[in-house]
């Protein structure tokens, strides 16, 4: 019965979802770009993500407005002020970012949630994050940097 009917209508029955964190720490170069890879891809049900380029891409179909939430953190600086950004490139250019403000003494973190538009098959959007200082982020359960992205419209 699946084979017949719920494989053919699977549009019908789950609209695109992407979920991923990156569990291992990276190096933030101060004023640099840089990439998430994530490690660890939790929600993917049509294999939109490539490990290699670190890219989603939604599925043919999948054309419409999609909800990207993003955290990015980054362990304490040891510094006075930091600002880090999740940064959100759609296409390979910068789309749109959200920016978090750090004090000495604290790790530095920002959630932040952009409306996409995307064209299925052939868009394709990747996370950065960005710092005003040399820093990690963090490898700390529910500090993780983070991806969300949800279907919401045609």
């Amino acid at each position: 019965m699946d084979n017949w009917v719920q494989a053919p209508f699977t549009w019908c029955t789950s609209k695109p979802v992407f979920r991923a964190q990156h569990q291992g720490t990276l190096t933030l170069t101060a004023a640099t770009y840089v990439q998430i890879k994530y490690d660890t891809v939790l929600d993917d049900p049509y294999s939109g993500w490539n490990a290699t380029a670190g890219t989603w891409t939604p599925p043919a179909q999948g054309t419409g407005w999609y909800e990207v939430t993003m955290t990015a953190f980054g362990t304490n600086p040891a510094s006075g002020t930091d600002s880090i950004q999740a940064a959100l490139y759609l296409d390979g250019a910068l789309y749109l970012r959200g920016i978090g403000w750090g004090v000495d003494g604290h790790a530095t973190g920002i959630t932040a949630g952009f409306p996409v538009p995307m064209a299925g098959g052939t868009d394709y959007v990747s996370a950065y994050i960005y710092s005003t200082v040399t820093t990690t982020t963090t490898a700390t359960a529910g500090q993780y940097p983070t991806m969300e992205i949800i279907w919401t419209s045609q």
